[in-house]
């Protein structure tokens, strides 16, 4: 069962003591959505100091030469690779860096999103990973300096040699600066936020003993205006048994002279809480129709609840207590359109 743990009031937008700029979107896309990112030498790389009003240089990094681009699309829009593969999930966001990648999200109204899955894509084969139907935790807001969300998942995935692998692990979301990104070319950004985010997994060949233990870190910049990070950095470590199997690092910054698209902010209301609940809930919406219609669907994508909504905001009491435990999604939608959407944990 998945749980999420809130460290340091990370969800109360009225933190004091947070300092620095706060973001209201980060990693959230819109259907279409392009950006193209420079690779970097990383020999003599690292990410830095963290700290408040920082200024983090690195106008001396080097271009490799290589460049990717990331696109995204909404689902209910464009038809994707892999499409019912992973029926939780509403996004994908397509990377041809080293291999060709597809992450399918599951983003909720507000600028959440979860990890459901993902797709690589190489000359050594095609390799799936499952997080369904425990999705990992992908971005929240609001965020800044001092905020932080930890969560935990399941995992399995199958495909490179045949070999099939399940496990568990945990991320760690967090804002630990901000300031002045300076970047090469005479690019500089100016209130950034700094979030890092460490992935641990352990995971065992399914049937054997063989066990791989991959941990993460990500040093990611992001600014107010646009919803793709500026400058990322991964550290990645993959253990066999007691023993690290190999190490290498990836460093990429935007190059906003290929493509820039501005940050997405909805155009309606809608929320539901408490959540996670034990079926009984609130789902509070300020629309622009006067009439809509509430849909739950369970993690197949079968609609398993649906009311009416009357009128262009209030507050509607829900009674799903029928459902058993579980990850649901809800939407909301208007004029055949929908307008908001999101997860729903029912735990009893």
């Amino acid at each position: 069962m998945k749980k999420i743990y809130i460290i340091l009031l990370a969800l109360l937008p009225t933190i004091m003591w947070a300092q620095g700029p706060t973001l209201g979107h980060y990693d959230y896309y819109t259907n279409g959505m392009n950006t193209t990112y420079q690779l970097c030498k990383v020999a003599g790389v690292n990410h830095g100091t963290t700290g408040n009003n920082h200024t983090w240089d690195f106008t001396t990094l080097v271009d490799s030469g290589g460049t990717f681009t990331s696109t995204a699309w909404d689902k209910t829009m464009v038809t994707t690779h892999y499409q019912g593969t992973f029926p939780g999930s509403n996004f994908c966001v397509r990377s041809n860096s080293a291999i060709v990648r597809y992450s399918y999200l599951a983003q909720v109204m507000g600028g959440t999103s979860y990890l459901v899955g993902t797709v690589d894509s190489s000359g050594l084969g095609v390799y799936t990973a499952f997080f369904e139907p425990d999705s990992m935790l992908y971005s929240f807001t609001p965020m800044g300096m001092g905020y932080s969300q930890h969560d935990s998942t399941s995992r399995h995935y199958a495909g490179f040699l045949s070999q099939n692998y399940c496990g568990s692990g945990h991320d760690t979301i967090t804002g630990d600066g901000w300031g002045t990104l300076m970047l090469p070319h005479g690019i500089t950004y100016d209130s950034t936020v700094r979030i890092k985010t460490v992935q641990i997994f352990k995971d065992t060949l399914c049937p054997g003993t063989t066990t791989t233990a991959p941990s993460i870190t990500t040093y990611a910049w992001y600014d107010q205006t646009h919803s793709f990070c500026l400058l990322k950095i991964d550290s990645i470590v993959n253990y066999l048994g007691f023993g690290a199997l190999g190490t290498y690092k990836i460093v990429q910054y935007s190059n906003l002279g290929l493509g820039v698209h501005e940050l997405y902010i909805p155009t309606v209301n809608a929320d539901i809480y408490p959540n996670p609940n034990n079926g009984n809930f609130t789902l509070s919406y300020d629309l622009k129709s006067p009439k809509a219609e509430l849909f739950v669907r369970d993690v197949t994508g079968r609609v398993v609840y649906s009311q009416q909504i009357i009128g262009l905001q209030g507050k509607e009491t829900i009674n799903v207590a029928g459902l058993a435990q579980g990850i649901y999604y809800w939407e909301l939608t208007a004029a055949n359109e929908i307008s908001a959407k999101g997860k729903l944990s029912v735990i009893k």
